[in-house]
């Protein structure tokens, strides 16, 4: 049978797709084109070439992001402004196995986000986010470059690609809630979320109108979807299932800001990353958490039996990913300002604290957060068999910085077993921790990060690490971490203690261990505890209380003693 679908709209009229039969036709491996094949968007290529019929599964990607559409103006909601945004999304499976693509009262099909992202005087920051549209049925068409082997319907075919409109992923009744989806295995339950609420921005990429502005050359917006899905988690394909585009603002009315797309789709590759390329000196590191390996297959059976020749092998899903940015820029003189952003991709045992070490006598200022608002309701119930009446939003409280002689730490307020509706770093949200310091990294982007920041897991125990900037001790006052300058050879560690030699504050009086930088009774009871001839051969180990080095000590290292007496110049 032929079917015709709107698959958008153009000057007011319904772009129509035709095709033949969403009845799939195998859910086994139908790689039409040849494996590895670059498939790209019409026009101007993506970053990166998107790789077909990949030979581990199903795997799904955000393809193409398109047709923006404004929901019926802005509102005001508690005396704040929101404007509200919606984002055309086109899914490619690029894999070797058809993906699930059920309806509710399945489970097998994906979840979409969508989030808001500003770039604004080197900071990177999430403005908005979105409720999940869940999927119904796949079509079988071929943006990504990949040949489509024409089965739809209930699953999305290998190669095939399938559009929803913006108006359609911005249908409020058809949007559902964060809190009932785990990233990592894309599984969640089959019964609805019910949530009571109502009005022109409820459920929709919400934005605060205070947090835009007309786009310029130094304030650029982009939009991040990502599709959730059981199968492709199951198979480990997770990872790339968020995409990115550009987004162009401009200003209506004082509160009333619409939006339109530029530039190309780039695939595979979380918002975050924008950030590096729109400033080269910005350092990414992808970190995995450690989590439950997926057990849920998404029904695909009857694949496996196809292309395994049996049932499906084991997941080795065993880690999500978080990835966290940084960036160091010098303010003026000796200030220089640390900016950090970690984003989680998919990890559902979510992100509790994040904690940049410090080197000792350091001075920090403007210290600050940045996290991103649920809206609508989008937060565990407190009776979960009730959730119209008992919805409620993930708590929104910032989190307080500490500083310790060797760290600054920011952490959530409570704990998961605390409250497990914390303000944790969940799925598909980034939030942003900054401070200014009198103390400058300790390397270049030439030469890597410098150190590790340590992030906590909310729903474990435990931490995971990822390279950063930091500050470092600039002992010689160069403006220049001292790390940079022992790699680079201005600063030199013969004794290999981790102390730039022309640094060390000794002199040949201190001769007490360890050196203190300081000439006093304790090196004066050096030179009487080895007063005489030293041992042989002479050596600072077995007679340190030679000052002058004459293999003996007497009353000319006693004078060189008085005369150094005090603090080390």
């Amino acid at each position: 049978m032929r079917a015709h679908f709107c698959i958008g709209w153009v000057v007011g009229a319904c772009t129509v797709l035709s095709f033949v039969s969403l009845t799939p036709h195998s859910y086994a491996q139908q790689c039409v084109g040849a494996p590895n094949h670059p498939g790209n968007l019409p026009g101007p290529p993506a970053t990166l070439p998107t790789i077909c019929c990949k030979q581990n599964g199903p795997d799904v990607i955000v393809g193409d992001i398109v047709t923006l559409a404004f929901n019926t103006g802005s509102e005001t909601i508690s005396g704040v402004d929101y404007d509200a945004f919606s984002f055309g999304t086109t899914s490619c499976n690029i894999g070797n196995m058809n993906v699930r693509w059920d309806a509710f009262s399945g489970t097998t099909h994906p979840a979409i986000a969508q989030g808001l992202f500003k770039f604004k005087k080197g900071k990177f920051e999430q403005v908005g986010m979105s409720w999940l549209k869940h999927g119904f049925t796949a079509l079988t068409d071929n943006i990504c470059g990949c040949t489509c082997n024409g089965s739809g319907g209930s699953v999305l075919g290998v190669g095939c690609a399938d559009p929803y409109t913006a108006s359609r992923n911005g249908s409020q009744g058809s949007l559902k809630p964060r809190w009932f989806v785990n990233a990592h295995t894309g599984v969640f339950p089959s019964n609805e979320p019910v949530v009571n609420g109502s009005g022109n921005t409820y459920r929709r990429l919400r934005v605060k109108s205070a947090d835009l502005e007309p786009s310029s050359n130094s304030i650029r917006y982009f939009v991040e979807c990502q599709y959730v899905t059981q199968d492709d988690a199951y198979f480990d394909n997770n990872d790339n299932n968020a995409s990115h585009r550009e987004v162009t603002m401009t200003q209506s009315s004082a509160t009333n800001f619409d939006a339109g797309i530029t530039g190309n789709t780039q695939r595979e590759q979380p918002a975050i990353h924008a950030w590096k390329d729109l400033d080269s000196d910005v350092i990414e590191s992808r970190i995995q958490v450690a989590e439950a390996v997926p057990t849920s297959n998404g029904n695909q059976t009857a694949a496996c039996a196809q292309v395994f020749n049996g049932a499906c092998p084991p997941s080795t899903n065993t880690s999500s990913l978080v990835i966290v940015s940084s960036r160091a820029s010098l303010v003026n003189g000796t200030l220089w300002h640390y900016e950090y952003a970690v984003a989680n991709v998919n990890c559902d045992a979510s992100i509790s604290s994040f904690s940049v070490p410090l080197p000792p006598g350091i001075t920090l200022s403007n210290i600050g957060f940045h996290d991103v608002d649920y809206h609508s309701g989008d937060g565990i119930p407190t009776n979960l068999a009730d959730p119209a009446n008992t919805g409620r939003n993930y708590d929104g409280t910032d989190w307080p910085a500490t500083v310790t002689s060797n760290a600054i730490t920011w952490s959530t307020v409570q704990s998961f077993a605390q409250n497990d509706n914390g303000n944790a770093i969940r799925w598909a949200t980034m939030y942003n921790f900054r401070f200014d310091a009198d103390r400058p990294p300790g390397r270049t982007l030439s030469t890597g990060a410098n150190t590790l920041a340590t992030l906590g897991i909310f729903k474990t125990a435990g931490s995971v690490t990822g390279l950063v900037y930091a500050p470092d001790n600039d002992c010689n006052h160069n403006n220049v971490g001292d790390t940079l300058d022992l790699a680079n050879g201005t600063l030199h560690d013969v004794n290999a203690n981790g102390v730039p030699d022309e640094c060390e504050i000794t002199c040949a009086a201190d001769v007490s261990t360890p050196h203190n930088g300081v000439v006093n009774v304790d090196d004066l009871l050096v030179v009487i505890n080895g007063w005489g001839p030293c041992p042989r051969p002479c050596a600072a180990a077995t007679c340190a209380g030679d000052i002058n080095h004459s293999c003996q000590v007497n009353v000319d290292d006693l004078m060189a003693l008085i005369n150094a007496w005090g603090p080390c110049q």
